[in-house]
């Protein structure tokens, strides 16, 4: 499967109606937009999700504004639930998932996950959605629970970027103006219109 790179949105910026959001929502975008720092994540786990992303979102990365490494990272120690059927919570699933990409990197290709070849990766990707792991590298916990629950987290992250919105098409937050048109091939004045 291809993924499109050419947004249907190309004039649209969503920030362009920045003034219209009441003062709360300006606040939560802002401060999303300059989240930087990383305090839990290591150099190496950085490398490995920075790995995964383009594989996980071939379409969008690239033209992200958000830090997804400093959003997550900064998100991390508050995963405190438990997924469905699962007791282990988020936090220690993703980080614990992590850590086994790392062994399964050294234990079947004797390089760092981050340095093996894309297609490769892509393969181990693949075969973690499928619940598929090498030899003892997932102990802790099932690879499909770590790739379930890692798009889960990344999900809310990509989704959450303006710079996203405006390529998808998406007004931004409804508060406090509230959407009107709601019929087919309507739209109201600040929505992103389809180009020709």
């Amino acid at each position: 499967m291809t993924h499109p790179k050419k947004t249907y949105y190309p004039e649209y910026d969503v920030l362009s109606e920045w003034e219209e959001w009441d003062q709360a929502t300006q606040s939560v975008i802002k401060r999303r937009l300059s989240t930087t720092t990383i305090h839990y994540l290591t150099v190496e786990q950085q490398q490995i999700l920075l790995s995964l992303l383009p594989i996980l979102f071939p379409s969008h990365l690239g033209e992200l504004s958000v830090n997804i490494l400093a959003i997550f990272d900064e998100r991390l120690p508050s995963l405190n639930s438990f997924p469905l059927g699962s007791t282990v919570k988020t936090a220690d699933i993703l980080t614990t998932g992590i850590m086994s990409i790392r062994k399964q990197a050294y234990d079947q290709y004797a390089r760092p996950f981050s340095e093996l070849e894309e297609s490769v990766k892509r393969k181990m990707v693949n075969e973690f959605e499928r619940n598929i792991g090498y030899k003892n590298c997932w102990q802790e916990i099932a690879p499909s629970l770590f790739f379930k629950t890692l798009m889960s987290e990344l999900i809310k992250i990509v989704y959450s970027d303006p710079s996203i919105w405006s390529k998808i098409g998406y007004g931004g937050p409804a508060y406090p103006r509230g959407y009107y048109a709601f019929g087919s091939r309507q739209f109201d004045k600040w929505e992103a219109k389809l180009h020709d």
